[in-house]
């Protein structure tokens, strides 16, 4: 009965705490911008792009894993971001970038890492490998003696770049006359 007085006023009310999770999609990029460095002359910069394609801001700060081809030479950080803290061990360089930097509005933070290819580098491809993740968006993968290895291996939280190494050239050019006297209208 519709009229009928509630004789339980104490079950008229109920309450259900729910933890909404962000969901963030953080992405990496990495480029040579087309280097082809040549053994004993070669300097050239790769750039990380880290980005959030969200639907939400980061909460977490966020660490970039980039192992450094073994035969190169790491010279040192381009201008990093304000808050972006990287350091370089054993050819592996890694990097912290605040969630504050990774809100969906923002764009990509860049990390520039200059290189080096000495003298005595073989000719060929190098392969670099790099990888992002956070609380908010862990990476599916991990950093071995080999390399990164990721499952599933199309995750957007790893690049790499390859760059070919051009041959070191020494080209000397030696004229002789061998001894010649040359007559004037000969």
């Amino acid at each position: 009965d519709p009229d009928a007085p509630d004789t339980d006023p104490q079950n008229d009310t109920d309450c259900d705490t729910d933890t909404v999770e962000p969901d963030v999609d953080l992405t990496i990029a990495k480029s040579d911008a087309g280097a082809t460095p040549t053994a004993g002359d070669g300097a050239f910069t790769y750039t990380l792009s880290v980005d959030n394609a969200g639907p939400s801001d980061a909460t977490a700060t966020a660490t970039v894993t980039d192992v450094l081809p073994a035969e190169f030479t790491f010279d040192g950080f381009g201008t990093l971001p304000g808050g972006v803290v990287c350091d370089e061990t054993a050819g592996t360089v890694t990097c912290t970038i605040p969630a504050g930097l990774l809100d969906v509005a923002d764009g990509p933070v860049e990390i520039p890492i200059d290189m080096t290819v000495g003298a005595g580098v073989a000719a060929g491809d190098y392969v670099n490998e790099t990888i992002v993740s956070s609380d908010d968006d862990p990476a599916p993968c991990e950093v071995t003696d080999d390399g990164i290895t990721c499952d599933p291996e199309d995750t957007n939280n790893y690049d790499d770049e390859t760059t070919p190494v051009g041959d070191e050239i020494d080209l000397t050019i030696a004229k002789s006359d061998a001894g010649a006297t040359p007559t004037a209208g000969d």
